[in-house]
């Protein structure tokens, strides 16, 4: 009978034993069945899909931001972690970008500072649209920086942001970056000198006449109807008709400057 009872006793052992065993062989097996994309909230627990919000940002623009509000903060902080994966596709990460602005406001700025000095020349033009719509002063400053970028896409972004935010400080700089040589590939003009001239047109200044009457000797002939579009702003005259032929209004700039020149001497 002790026999017997004490087998029974050395069975149950074992058998805990085991169990204890497949437990612990199991736990990472439980681990690796949680999704991926789960992100815990504190300290409310809540629980959002990554690929929830991922969903959304495919959504047209109410229905994207309906739908992040309902995902409350742990939908915001899935923003932030889609922003910055890699893996992530260039047009997801950059709505992502743009919403993590548009939701956390001023919130958001150590977010768009990393998007801004981020590797990836996306991450940067997106940042500097975000932080354009939420504070001013904070996007002329990291426009003056990222004017020049090392990606020509970025300056063009950043000159867009000086011309949308009426930042008439920057004009010194905006003609100073005209002819950088970061803006001419093999002495052929890029696109963003004509950025640059649309903002300093829109930015027009009485003083700059000669400047803008120098454009038009300048090989990129797609400068010079805007640089005579700014002369008949700054001057609120017109030298002929709108049907003139571009030479012949060209011509006429550079006779009345020859002229304002004369009469000053």
């Amino acid at each position: 009978m002790k026999f017997s009872i004490a087998r029974i006793l050395l069975s149950r052992t074992v058998l805990v034993a085991a169990v204890s065993a497949l437990v612990l062989l199991c736990i990472p097996l439980v681990q690796a069945a949680v999704p991926k994309d789960v992100i815990k909230v504190q300290p409310s627990g809540k629980k959002v899909l990554l690929t929830a919000t991922r969903a959304a940002l495919t959504m047209p623009l109410a229905n994207r931001l309906e739908a992040l509000e309902q995902q409350g903060e742990q939908g915001y902080r899935n923003l932030v972690a889609i922003m910055f994966d890699d893996s992530v596709p260039m047009a997801i990460r950059w709505r992502a970008v743009t919403l993590v602005g548009r939701i956390g406001r001023r919130q958001s700025f150590p977010e768009l500072e990393r998007a801004l000095i981020h590797q990836d020349w996306f991450m940067r033009n997106a940042g500097l649209v975000a932080l354009a719509h939420i504070d001013r002063s904070r996007a002329i400053a990291w426009a003056r920086k990222l004017i020049s970028d090392r990606a020509l896409v970025v300056r063009a972004a950043a000159v867009q942001t000086l011309g949308d935010l009426r930042d008439t400080a920057s004009i010194p700089l905006l003609w100073q970056k005209l002819n950088a040589k970061e803006n001419f590939h093999n002495n052929q003009s890029l696109f963003v000198r004509r950025r640059i001239v649309e903002a300093l047109t829109i930015l027009q200044r009485s003083g700059d006449e000669g400047k803008f009457v120098s454009l038009l000797t300048d090989r990129d002939q797609s400068l010079h109807p805007l640089a005579i579009m700014a002369l008949e702003n700054i001057t609120r005259s017109s030298l002929g008709t709108s049907k003139d032929p571009l030479a012949l209004k060209r011509e006429r700039w550079q006779s009345w400057w020859r002229d304002q020149t004369q009469a000053k001497m």
